[in-house]
């Protein structure tokens, strides 16, 4: 039994039928690589975006660290730069151990440079903030700006945090904003908005910044 090849109706459409789909291989084969071509160009040209916001962001960080008899460290945790005047805004519960004991607050830049004396200037009573404040003169900071109401950074906006997480000083990891929980305090008639992030944390990173890509 002999088995019959399938053949074009003409000799002109099997040239055009042959020829069209020569072409579109090609065409098919260029856009593809176009398409990674671009993607491998964003995400390089994200990375060094990154790259220039942390070499922006990590001079205004700083590493507390809390210290017995001045020499051994209890615990330790960061802080950044509000203002050019060497005031510096970290959580409350980073210092919590030497409002209870004979410790010392202690300040390092990213540099590792020795900051100076330390000075408590207030402690919030309603939300895990303290403002503290070293005579030494940051290279960097980090505005909080004056708004009251804030624009809210919308869900998928990219954010970089920086912190000490187990002791890996000046650490970054990078994330995005998850979401937001609404609480409300009715004993301290507070309204709490709190935002959700997927970047790691972990101890140590307590009392750092996060920012998004503008460095806000």
């Amino acid at each position: 039994m002999k088995t019959k090849r399938a053949t074009c109706a003409g000799q002109t459409k099997c040239f055009l039928k042959n020829s069209l789909l020569s072409m579109a291989l090609p065409k098919v084969i260029r856009s593809s690589l176009f398409l990674l071509l671009s993607l491998f160009a964003f995400r390089n040209s994200k990375a060094q975006d990154t790259v220039a916001l942390i070499k922006k962001v990590e001079p205004a960080v700083v590493k507390l660290q809390i210290k017995l008899q001045g020499k051994i460290e209890v615990s330790f945790g960061a802080g950044f730069f509000i203002n050019s005047q060497g005031d510096i805004l970290t959580n409350k519960h980073v210092i919590q151990p030497i409002f209870s004991g004979p410790y010392l607050l202690t300040a390092k830049n990213s540099k590792g440079e020795d900051l100076g004396a330390v000075k408590v200037v207030d402690c919030s009573p309603d939300v895990d903030a303290c403002l503290l404040h070293v005579d030494r003169k940051p290279e960097s900071f980090l505005s909080l700006g004056d708004n009251p109401n804030p624009v809210k950074p919308d869900k998928g906006t990219d954010i970089i945090v920086i912190g000490h997480p187990r002791g890996y000083d000046f650490s970054v990891t990078t994330g995005i904003v998850s979401g937001y929980l609404n609480e409300s305090d009715p004993v301290r008639k507070l309204f709490l908005e709190q935002i959700q992030i997927s970047a790691p944390i972990s101890p140590g990173n307590s009392g750092g910044p996060i920012v998004d890509k503008k460095g806000n």
